[in-house]
This record gives structure tokens, sequence and C-alpha cells, in this order.
């Protein structure tokens, strides 16, 4: 798991964005395969990082 601190990462940091859009990409490959309570937790993983990555990309 990839953890973000606002403080600690430029917001043009392409190898960064890279890096979160394959975790994105391979934490919802894991989706079916997990147990209700694991796709939750992943799927707000995944919103997490997608909030970060809206706003590096904005």
């Amino acid at each position: 798991m990839l953890t973000i601190s606002m403080k600690d990462f430029r917001f043009d940091d392409a190898r960064l964005a890279d890096r979160l859009e394959a975790q994105v990409k391979e934490l919802r490959s894991r989706l079916p395969y997990e147990s209700s309570k694991e796709r939750r937790h992943l799927q707000d993983e995944i919103d997490a990082i997608e909030a970060v990555l809206c706003q590096m990309h904005c």
C-alpha cells in the first residue's frame, strides 16, 4: 500500500501519478476475487488514490 502525505510530493510529479495509476489498476483487478468486506476496503483505497490523482491532474 502506498501512503500519500499531501506535503510529501509535488502535484506535477508524473512518475508518482504513473505509480498511483498502476496501483489503482492493480487494486481494481483484485476486486472481483475479494470478500465483500475486503472489496469495500479496496474501493475506499481506490477512491482515496483517485482523489489524489484528481488533484494532481486538475
